[in-house]
């Protein structure tokens, strides 16, 4: 779990720090360019059953954006997933847009555990990795729709949507 937790933290440091030289407007910080979504989704861990599950996002920025994504996962033999991943999206507009299409860089870590089991045992982990592809819709100048496609590991691939306000 060390060496998960290692690596895990290498790749979001240097997620953070390309990140920020990429895009000078982080330097000026803007309320409105925090946002806070939540999601449905699913996700297949395997290849013989679908997982259901819920996310809750927290980010900032406008035209490429950093946060964390806590995501609950539930399939149909029993098996849960809780996802904690450090996120970095950008659209495809520029770095003064946020709507339209975008991309998403993810990496965190997820822990694995059974219904009947009510603890989380950290030997159950893995890293987690993927790419997204996906559409921003705004409606008015605070709220936003975005359906989502992503790839990765431990899970296969995943669709869902999310609802959000930028503050």
């Amino acid at each position: 779990m060390a060496e998960m937790c290692k690596k895990f933290l290498f790749i979001t440091l240097l997620a953070v720090f390309l990140l920020l030289n990429a895009n000078p407007g982080f330097a000026e910080f803007k309320r409105e360019d925090i946002f806070i979504a939540a999601s449905i989704e699913t996700a297949p861990y395997n290849f013989d059953t679908l997982a259901f599950g819920t996310g809750l996002t927290f980010g900032y920025g406008t035209g490429a954006a950093i946060g964390l994504k806590l995501s609950c996962f539930f399939d149909t033999e029993g098996m849960n997933a809780l996802e904690l991943n450090f996120l970095m999206k950008y659209f495809f507009k520029g770095f003064k847009v946020n709507n339209g299409l975008f991309f998403q860089l993810m990496t965190g870590l997820v822990i694995f555990n059974r219904i009947d089991d009510f603890s989380f045992d950290t030997n159950k982990g893995s890293v987690t990795y993927g790419l997204g592809l996906g559409w921003r819709f705004l409606f008015g100048d605070k709220w936003y729709l975005e359906p989502m496609v992503r790839g990765g590991y431990p899970y296969i691939y995943s669709v869902g949507i999310s609802g959000g306000i930028r503050l």
